[in-house]
């Protein structure tokens, strides 16, 4: 059993509550985990996983309300004009995209709330199957957040490796920091993510149940009519493909394990090299320079990817290591889960970071919002000078 989404373990939760009500277990009427049975005893009670995976669940969501509106602003910011002229903030234009794509796929999860916390046990019993169009559209929904969860460590590898070549060879500089530089990196990630998520598409079809839903008796004032049944779909695999996620990992997922790190490194060693530079030619600590900021920004961008991505590169290489343990896998899938949220949190901080490292992006933010040239001393100066001229003119009319 290896669930792709904290959504569908969600359902699986629900489905399976009567293993906790029976305090049954897993092992109990399957084979199938028994070697992961004998080495974790407490793996067959189910329900403990999903009191975790429900905490999990709700804080994705929360935070992927917060990290929206976050990140739509933080576009708005870096679509500026003033700001667009660099290739480090067209691929922060890249991420950022790939962060809103995510979170808003988690929006679709607020349903499931707002029935937990409203205790509509009717709407529940009653609610319309989704159809095929729907069961597809959401899929649809999900390649594209799929797709964004592919690109975004690759866009912070190419933000990185730019930089790195920007303050490393200062005679190409010019070309690695136009912003047609990132403009290319970002739609050819863009492109052969999109082929990928084509590709993964015909994995699965949604084929219907022999037996249609009807609904409850209590349900006929909802408007169905008597003695209609409804067909309900559930996800079949194809054979398309089998190995066409070991074949994403390698080139999405295992770049940016290896790379990121390695490029943190080579970024400290640069700032600390500038600083020493700064020190040998002032003999005094001298202001940090705009270049260095952005340096530093890139750096803090791209610990928080390397932080975000160890937990899924850890999980990925276990799976690879043990393919055939599928206990062993869905114990894996629960610790993915929480990996999913560190992903959402990085995607929260984003805006934050590049408020704290970056004197343009503030100056950006503030005139998009009509506030860079708000001050309240100079309208009391205004307000003073009106006065004296008021008096100026009255007293000239006495004379």
């Amino acid at each position: 059993m290896q669930l792709e989404s904290l959504a569908a373990y969600y359902d699986y939760c629900e489905e399976n509550v009567w293993l906790d009500d029976n305090d049954m277990s897993i092992c109990d009427y399957t084979q199938i985990y028994d070697d992961t049975c004998t080495r974790y005893p407490s793996f067959g009670k189910p329900m403990r996983a999903c009191d975790y995976v429900m905490i999990f669940y709700r804080i994705e969501n929360y935070t992927s309300l917060l990290g929206l509106f976050f990140n739509v602003f933080h576009l708005m910011v870096l679509s500026r004009k003033t700001m667009r002229a660099s290739s480090t903030n067209v691929i922060m234009i890249g991420i950022a995209i790939c962060d809103i794509a995510s979170m808003a796929y988690n929006m679709k999860l607020w349903r499931k709330l707002y029935k937990e916390e409203n205790d509509t046990d009717l709407i529940e019993t009653c609610e319309m199957v989704d159809t095929w169009f729907e069961k597809n559209l959401y899929k649809a929904f999900y390649q594209v957040q799929e797709a964004g969860r592919w690109c975004s460590p690759i866009f912070g590898v190419l933000m990185a490796l730019v930089r790195y070549l920007t303050i490393r060879f200062l005679s190409v500089s010019d070309k690695f920091s136009q912003a047609k530089t990132g403009v290319i990196s970002v739609i050819s990630v863009f492109i052969f993510a999109l082929i990928f998520a084509v590709l993964t598409w015909f994995r699965y079809e949604y084929v219907a149940y022999d037996e249609p839903w009807y609904p409850w008796v209590g349900c006929y004032d909802w408007g169905y009519p008597d003695g209609v049944g409804y067909p309900v779909y559930h996800e079949v695999a194809t054979g398309f493909l089998p190995n066409l996620y070991v074949y994403i990992g390698i080139i999405f997922k295992l770049p940016p394990t290896i790379l990121l790190p390695i490029l943190t490194a080579l970024l400290i060693s640069e700032l600390v090299k500038a600083k020493r530079n700064r020190m040998r030619l002032s003999n005094s600590s001298a202001q940090r320079s705009g270049g260095d900021r952005t340096t530093f920004l890139v750096l803090m961008m791209t610990i928080l990817y390397v932080i975000a991505e160890i937990p899924n590169a850890f999980v990925n290489i276990l799976e690879g290591l043990f393919p055939g343990d599928s206990g062993l896998i869905s114990l894996l899938n629960y610790f993915q889960y929480f990996a999913s949220l560190v992903v959402n949190l990085t995607g929260v901080i984003h805006l934050l970071v590049c408020l704290a490292m970056s004197s343009q992006y503030r100056d950006a933010a503030k005139k998009m919002l009509g506030i860079l040239n708000f001050h309240p001393d100079r309208i009391f100066e205004t307000s003073q000078t009106s006065q004296s001229s008021s008096v100026s003119r009255r007293s000239n009319r006495t004379m």
